[in-house]
């Protein structure tokens, strides 16, 4: 299993919220007991940052890594 980055960033105080805001959505909205990779998979990366955001935000780039990236990070 891998890391999907979808292009949003918040301050560390606001990661609970945003975290929250996507597993109750999650939890609204998954099908016939999906788990929560499949109900990712169905969603795009627009949509993700939106839920986690509470709104529609842009994407954001990645910060450059200093070194490798671990490994299976993109």
């Amino acid at each position: 299993h891998t890391a999907r980055p979808v292009g949003y960033r918040a301050p560390a105080t606001e990661v609970p919220d945003a975290i929250e805001r996507l597993l109750r959505s999650y939890l609204r909205e998954r099908q016939n007991g999906d788990t929560f990779r499949a109900f990712s998979a169905r969603h795009t990366d627009e949509e993700l940052r939106g839920l986690l955001a509470g709104q529609a935000v842009a994407a954001l780039p990645r910060d450059a890594s200093p070194g490798r990236p671990p490994r299976g990070v993109e």
